[in-house]
């Protein structure tokens, strides 16, 4: 990783040049754009913004996602409900050094370094006037720096590393990202807290880089302000919430428990399960409950995870009563709220 980093890095620094166009530029990085979850509405809206208050300024996205613009713009009316004019896509072919599953060790750190590899090559096929990081890859801005980008900003969903995540491995817990193995051991917490409080710092000097920060949370922010110490650019703007078409609420709410979040490790979809069939066993009176789950799937992993609740349903004998809705459009969405009875969510340390 780090030979390539250092000859993609030369070649960007030789040869980077501000690709010629009467129009101003802003170039979103996000290798993940077409996946459904609550960081492409981020991205999505802040594209729409753009283009009707400021249409002159040229557009483009940097992904790793391979769909034509077209496909593409229908994904966004048909998830999000906006119509976004045509943009300039710049495909991205190296996600997969991005991707967790390729480092089962050193992830954190192995994932950092293979985002600037992505952002090199990002770069090379494009430099926009603005570089804008709308995912929280911070160890790119660096090398925007190298080229002739003229500001760096980025959307900060939620910190790399965070003293929550120190904590969990300070107290021995046991959890997606860290294992039991690790949690049992007191020489590899140790080795563990050493390796999380030195990415901590790197991460700290990364994100110094970028000229303005937005971050969406009150608790994003103050892990922020603490690992990146620049709280005079760094400001909070809450994510977009669509109002104007709000569910069809229905005056009789069914017995439907429904969990709306993308299949990630750290939001615990298993844990619903768990419960759903626990709460199934308490009593006779919860047996025409149904659970919902509706959320983005982005690559193998979360297909993955997905296949294990399919596997888990299947092996409790629950089917009837449990649906899963992957990259769900917006309307199906909007009827499944409209009806629900209770909302679930168990993602601990959620940023909201």
């Amino acid at each position: 990783l780090l030979i390539q980093i250092i000859c993609l890095s030369f070649t960007l620094f030789f040869s980077s040049h501000k690709t010629s166009s009467a129009k101003k530029s802003i170039g979103f990085f996000h290798p993940y754009s077409n996946h459904g979850g609550g960081g492409e509405r981020v991205l999505w809206l802040s594209i729409h913004a753009l283009q009707e208050s400021i249409p002159q300024v040229e557009v483009v996205v940097y992904t790793g996602d391979m769909d034509d613009l077209q496909t593409t713009l229908d994904k966004v009316k048909n998830t999000f409900n906006l119509t976004i004019k045509p943009i300039k896509i710049i495909y991205l072919h190296k996600r997969d050094f991005i991707e967790a599953s390729r480092y089962p060790r050193f992830t954190l750190i192995c994932q950092s370094l293979g985002s600037m590899i992505l952002g090199l090559e990002a770069l090379h096929q494009f430099v926009p006037d603005i570089f804008f990081d709308s995912m929280g890859y911070a160890f790119t801005y660096f090398l925007v720096k190298l080229t002739s980008c003229q500001k760096v900003g980025c959307y900060t969903h939620y910190p790399t590393i965070s003293k929550d995540m120190l904590d969990v491995v300070s107290n021995n817990d046991a959890t997606f990202n860290n294992d039991l193995r690790i949690a049992r051991s007191r020489f590899l917490t140790y080795g563990k807290l050493l390796y999380y409080r030195s990415f901590a710092l790197i991460y700290g000097m990364a994100g110094r880089y970028s000229d303005l920060v937005l971050v969406n949370s009150s608790w994003t922010k103050s892990h922020i302000d603490a690992i990146w110490n620049i709280p005079q650019r760094t400001h909070l703007l809450f994510p977009p919430c669509d109002t104007s078409q709000p569910p069809n609420v229905s005056d009789h709410r069914e017995r439907l428990i429904v969990s709306l979040g993308q299949f990630r490790p750290e939001k615990n979809h298993q844990l619903q399960l768990d419960s759903f069939v626990l709460l199934r066993k308490m009593s006779e009176k919860f047996s025409d409950v149904r659970l919902v789950m509706i959320g983005g799937v982005r690559d193998e992993g979360d297909q993955s995870r997905v296949r294990a609740l399919r596997e888990k349903i299947e092996s409790e004998e629950i089917g009837d009563f449990v649906e899963i809705h992957e990259n769900a459009k917006y309307s199906l969405v909007k009827e499944f709220l409209g009806r629900a009875w209770v909302g679930l969510h168990t993602m601990k340390n959620e940023h909201f």
